[in-house]
């Protein structure tokens, strides 16, 4: 089984809090753009108000400036007049003359259209910029003596303040975001603790500590989740100590079977031997049946011999003997006891190395026979090293592995055909064993045509 490693909680985390402070901000910057609206159109309406106010008073004023009631008032006196006050400048305009309360602003920089509105009818008003300045300029309709006046107030006081409350606006959606950052983080955290405590003791679970639960600290999801999840862990150590039961049970009663075999099957082969070296005198139905009996005792005594081997392996009683190994010599060797000699096709162009010989036999012995029982065409052998593995590949053309069947063809006694007669259902299983035991492992794949086995140990 395959233990991916575990992928950090930090992705989730992080994303949680760039949520939460994305809808802080969001709606932080919302709130604050609204309200900075608001107040802004406020002030600047109590402005125009108090500009409107203030008009009326200086339009009031310019009039109390005619003293001689036979000579009418000049552009210019009223200038002089209203100069006096500190709120406001007027730029007073007549058919003769025009005349400002202040040098630095004159007739031509006065606007030429106006706005009007339903408030205050009686008076124009329009926002324009001198020499960098903002003002509002208000013009009442009523003039004095011909002389129209127009009432400059200067709105920088009033921008200065509405960039003041923007600059304050801003940094305190500023703040907003970082503690709703910092909130963000402790409650991403505090939600995706019992998450990583699930995750945590999936783990374990996968790396078979069945006694893995999670505590029940909460009663709400979470919680109800825990109890689940220890419910779940109950009944997966409950199955999996019965199916460990179960498997040594029967690795227990294949053993027994083996050792108790082997006592009779012994002298089934000795009497097989006595058996054989009279068949030239047997009558020819006699001979047939005595061919097949001996046939079976000798499939017999291959399973026993393969169940004590896989009992072995069970209990850990086999060990490595290291020698030097010619491959050339070793692999035509086992050819030739095989009665395989001219049915493999070698490629092995390595020099004499150190390694276990009797497992290498075992080993490439069962998968030579896999190919000659189960393959067909050409069976090639390649026998390779690099730096630190031996690379042993069996091929063959046959009609491959079915895919249901490449997961479990090492489990022992399964037989990807069961129809076939033959065989133990042993080998490949034995061949795994043997190579693990070398410290390698063997894997399969089907090809375009045929099957191909690759068997990797390291070098000693």
């Amino acid at each position: 089984m395959t233990i991916t490693s575990p992928i950090p909680p930090v992705r989730f985390r992080r994303r949680l809090t760039v949520t939460f402070v994305l809808i802080a901000a969001l709606s932080a910057g919302v709130i604050a753009a609204v309200s900075f609206a608001l107040v802004r159109a406020d002030r600047y309406r109590s402005f125009h108000e108090r500009a409107v106010s203030a008009s009326a008073l200086a339009l009031s004023l310019a009039g109390g400036a005619d003293r001689n009631d036979d000579v009418e008032i000049t552009a210019e006196e009223i200038a002089i007049h209203l100069g006096s006050r500190q709120s406001f400048e007027v730029v007073a305009v007549s058919d003769e003359e025009a005349a400002s309360s202040v040098a630095s602003i004159d007739e031509e920089e006065l606007p030429t259209e106006f706005d009007t509105s339903d408030e205050n009818p009686e008076f124009l008003h329009q926002e324009i910029e001198i020499d960098g300045r903002s003002y509002l300029v208000v013009r009442p309709q009523e003039t004095v003596d011909g002389v129209a006046l127009n009432v400059l107030f200067s709105t920088s006081a009033l921008e200065t303040q509405m960039d003041r409350l923007a600059s304050i606006m801003l940094r305190t959606w500023l703040g907003v975001v970082v503690l709703a950052g910092l909130v963000g983080l402790v409650v991403a955290r505090r939600t995706l603790r019992p998450v990583a405590r699930a995750s945590e003791a999936a783990r374990s679970l996968a790396e078979g500590l069945l006694e893995t639960r999670l505590p029940v600290e909460r009663q709400d999801e979470f919680g109800a989740w825990a109890i689940s999840f220890n419910q779940m862990a109950d009944s997966l150590q409950e199955k999996i100590e019965a199916l460990t039961e179960a498997h040594a049970r029967e690795r227990r009663f294949a053993s027994d079977v083996a050792h108790e075999l082997r006592t009779p099957i012994t002298g089934l082969v000795a009497s097989a031997s006595l058996l054989r070296s009279k068949l030239g005198k047997l009558d020819p139905d006699t001979r047939w049946s005595a061919e097949r009996l001996l046939g079976q005792v000798s499939r017999m005594k291959a399973l026993v011999e393969e169940l004590l081997e896989m009992s072995r392996f069970d209990e850990g009683r086999e060990s490595v003997s290291l020698g030097k190994v010619v491959p050339q010599d070793f692999v035509h060797s086992l050819l030739a006891q095989r009665g395989w000699t001219g049915l493999v096709l070698c490629e092995i162009e390595i020099t004499p190395l150190m390694a276990d010989a009797r497992r290498l036999e075992r080993i490439l012995g069962n998968l030579i026979d896999n190919a000659v029982e189960h393959g067909d065409g050409e069976i090639k052998l390649r026998w390779s090293t690099d730096d630190a593995w031996m690379t042993i590949e069996m091929s063959d053309e046959g009609p491959g592995i079915a895919s249901k069947d490449l997961s479990r063809i090492f489990d022992r006694f399964y037989k990807a055909d069961p129809s076939r007669s033959g065989g133990t259902g042993l080998g490949l299983s034995i061949a795994l064993e043997n190579a693990r035991i070398l410290g390698g492992d063997i894997s399969v794949e089907n090809l375009e045509s045929g099957t191909r086995f690759t068997v990797r140990l390291p070098l000693p």
